[in-house]
């Protein structure tokens, strides 16, 4: 007959329950419960699992397991948490564990959260960018980070509502939707792999929907604007522009470009872009090189003394870093605010954040200039597509066809070194001419 009692010294707040096991010993356990009623019935069911426990060995004419008695409260613990909506993938586990032990066995293996994060990490370093690499590695971090404040060490105890409150703080911080996303669907790539290997089930991150987001759009540069600027520019700084502007090459592309991957009789410019250089199968772009590029191009050449194949087109700019206070971006933000070239701020981050001001105009806006003017002078979408995202395999170029009908479609590309700068259209802003109205992504 199972009974209730409270500890005399008041030590516990909970009635213990008292009953005997399916081998007769008399137990003692807490109910978990200060509610006297209730206490009673936590008891009398666990009497009743002892006596089926009981019944069923002697049916199959078994002797007593001998840790029976542990055996019993594991799954008194695990019916209690069930019963109260609060059995977890974790809970699962322990009590699984626990019973492997009680029989002598080795308890299933845990893997440890920051553990395989890293490795998981490692191994990205040579399928990635460095620049990449450097991106993943300062997520992985944060994640682990905020997984030590709430005494998460294992894989399998990462749940969704950790990944929720992750979410919270960094918005709470200040930052963006977007970069947030960004964050968080790259950590959980790291969770679908160890999804795979079998080390968790189901993905903590599948159950978190992404934060709504609306992206600031870049602009494009008028031609005014552009003029003004590459009149500004010392000499690399103009053939990075320049490069820009005709090609819709990014900066970090433009800035690491060898005289090797230059053919002027071409008129082409090979190269990897950074975002798939070092992926399996990356493939490579050949640009077209317009009038202005090429005028430039030939006029460097012949200022050098010799020009070594793997020499730098752009040397003063050639392996520096995109980001930080002295990095290739905000060098060209300085050198608009010398061209008296006006923009807007699109976003300001909130005082104490760890947000980042994000512009109207910067290098990528070239990218959008460059698709802009070709679609204001008649180039067809499906051409301007090809041009400024064209990828070819490594032992194939563009036809002498190719090149021939693309210089012929390009030929009324507006000139950006000199030329007629009183052109009408366009739509006025404040501080920086006229802007091309027409933009595009590629």
């Amino acid at each position: 007959m199972a009974s209730v009692y409270m500890h005399s010294s008041g030590k516990s707040p909970y009635w213990v329950a008292v009953f005997s096991d399916e081998t007769g010993r008399q137990r003692h356990r807490s109910t978990k419960t200060s509610n006297r009623e209730q206490a009673v019935a936590v008891a009398e069911r666990y009497q009743r699992m002892a006596a089926q426990l009981r019944l069923a060995r002697e049916k199959r004419g078994e002797t007593a397991v001998p840790a029976s008695g542990l055996i019993l409260e594991t799954f008194i613990e695990a019916s209690k948490k069930a019963m109260s909506g609060k059995f977890s993938s974790t809970d699962a586990r322990k009590c699984l564990d626990r019973l492997l032990e009680s029989t002598g066995s080795r308890s299933m293996a845990s893997v440890g959260v920051g553990e395989f994060l890293m490795g998981w990490l490692e191994t990205r370093r040579l399928s990635v960018a460095p620049g990449t690499w450097k991106s993943y590695e300062e997520k992985v971090v944060g994640f682990l980070d905020f997984l030590k404040t709430q005494g998460v060490e294992t894989l399998d105890a990462v749940t969704s509502r950790h990944v929720e409150l992750y979410r919270d703080g960094l918005l709470k911080e200040g930052i963006s939707p977007t970069t947030i996303n960004l964050k968080l669907k790259m950590v959980a790539t790291a969770f679908r792999q160890a999804q795979k290997l079998g080390y968790l089930s189901p993905n903590p991150f599948d159950a978190v929907d992404p934060l709504p987001a609306a992206n600031a759009e870049r602009e494009a540069f008028s031609l005014k604007d552009l003029r003004k600027l590459l009149g500004a520019a010392e000499q690399d700084w103009k053939g990075m522009i320049l490069v820009g502007a005709c090609t819709g090459s990014r900066i970090g592309d433009a800035a690491a470009l060898l005289w090797n991957q230059i053919d002027l009789k071409r008129g082409t410019i090979t190269y990897f872009p950074q975002k798939q250089r070092v992926k399996e199968g990356a493939r490579k772009h050949e640009a077209v090189i317009l009038p202005d590029l090429k005028a430039y191009l030939l006029e460097r050449r012949r200022g050098l003394p010799k020009v070594l194949p793997s020499a730098p087109v752009f040397p003063s700019l050639h392996g520096r870093n995109t980001g930080g206070k002295t990095g290739l971006s905000l060098t060209f933000r300085a050198l608009l605010d010398q061209a008296g070239v006006g923009y807007d701020t699109l976003r300001t981050p909130k005082e104490g954040s760890r947000g980042r001001r994000v512009f109207s105009l910067g290098f990528h806006s070239l990218r959008h200039s460059c698709t802009s003017l070709m679609a204001n002078t008649g180039v067809s979408e499906e051409i301007r597509k090809k041009l400024v995202g064209h990828t070819s395999d490594v032992h194939q170029r563009y036809t002498h066809f190719d090149l021939k009908t693309f210089h012929k479609v390009l030929s009324k590309f507006p000139k950006l070194i000199g030329g007629d700068t009183k052109k009408k259209g366009g739509q006025k802003r404040k501080g920086g001419g006229k802007r091309v109205q027409k933009t595009e992504k590629l």
